[in-house]
């Protein structure tokens, strides 16, 4: 579970969300990474991924539907 603070005015808002679990590391090329984990109960539309090359030069976001069954899948690519 990751616990969520949300400050709105004077109120602290506590909120427990599922994380998804179980990262999987597919097929790999000198450019692109396949990625596939087991989807949260927490009902989501979409999973926001944040990578980086390995020096940490430069970052990438992802938004990725959240797949039908149980697993969802996403290809990291790098130019």
């Amino acid at each position: 579970m990751h616990i969520i603070l949300c400050d709105v005015g004077d109120v602290w808002i506590f909120l427990e969300i599922d994380a998804p679990k179980n990262l999987r590391r597919g097929s790999r090329t000198a450019t692109s990474l396949d990625l596939e984990w087991d989807n949260s109960e927490a009902e989501v539309q979409e999973y926001k991924i944040v990578y980086s090359t390995l020096a940490g030069e430069q970052y990438h976001e992802l938004l990725v539907p959240k797949g039908i069954g149980p697993t969802t899948r996403a290809t990291l690519t790098g130019k």
